[in-house]
């Protein structure tokens, strides 16, 4: 692969796709109140992140908010 860079370019690792090394951080709001914490956080794992990792350049997404099993 380096012999196929232009002459003069060098190359490096950048930020693993970690919290170490975020790049987008976003939030899921509901203003309408009609979705709980449980439904927003289901929405992202079961749907957003299989959209979003979809994205050319996109290498993971991971949540960073924990949401206890048993909500009542």
């Amino acid at each position: 692969m380096l012999s196929r860079l232009p002459e003069g370019v060098t190359t490096e690792l950048g930020p693993d796709a970690t919290g170490l090394g975020w790049i987008y951080q976003y939030a899921l709001v509901d203003t309408s109140g009609q979705h709980s914490l449980a439904d927003l956080r289901s929405y992202q794992d079961w749907y957003l992140r299989y959209y979003l990792r979809a994205v050319p350049g996109v290498a993971d997404v991971a949540p960073s908010a924990v949401i206890p099993a048993n909500i009542r």
